[in-house]
């Protein structure tokens, strides 16, 4: 009498079972995330088709720049700027002209992060240095560009390929870190 009674218990207690995972929504049996994933910041404010100009302390013009789009966050120092281009020293015999995909300006440091098909143009007399990478960091304060990304550098004298680079193009120094390629053409 036991064994039928315990086959019958048994038997309803599956069913009842396949009964609650049948009617059970999906998620319920999904595993719950630990913590709450982080959204993206909503800017502030948004420019289209910027065009703005930069100055330093005491007045002189540090560089400008023409953009589709330049975010702004309150609580960041940081502007994100798509399809930046900038321009320093406009009209002189050193002006840099940098092109890029998405660029961030650091207001406190001075500092533009470009990257996604970066081109720089260093204007020298009586040439043009194009350097062509993906990551490019420019420190506005001292010219100064900076990148671990494999470049391509050209001029009408020399192509140079490489991986990481620092230069000052205003005193024409370059510093090529490894996997350095040259082929010079003098005059």
């Amino acid at each position: 009498m036991i064994r039928p009674f315990a086959l019958m218990v048994t038997a309803a207690a599956m069913i009842v079972s396949f009964l609650l995972i049948w009617d059970s929504p999906p998620e319920s049996f999904l595993r719950q995330s630990g913590g709450q994933t982080e959204q993206m910041p909503v800017a502030d404010s948004y420019l289209r088709d910027a065009h703005s100009r930069a100055f330093s302390t005491s007045g002189a013009k540090q560089f400008s720049i023409i953009a589709e789009q330049i975010d702004f966050f309150s609580d960041m120092e940081d502007l994100f700027i798509v399809k930046p281009i900038i321009s320093s020293h406009e009209n002189r015999s050193d002006q840099l002209l940098i092109s890029a995909s998405i660029g961030v300006l650091d207001r406190v440091k001075n500092q533009f992060t470009l990257s996604g098909d970066v081109r720089l143009e260093a204007y020298q007399q009586p040439q043009t240095t194009v350097l062509r990478t993906d990551q490019l960091s420019y420190f506005v304060d001292t010219g100064l560009i900076a990148s671990d990304a494999s470049f391509d550098l050209t001029s009408s004298q020399m192509k140079i390929r490489g991986k990481g680079l620092t230069a000052d193009p205003a005193n024409h120094l370059y510093t090529f870190k490894e996997q350095v390629k040259a082929i010079y053409e003098g005059l």
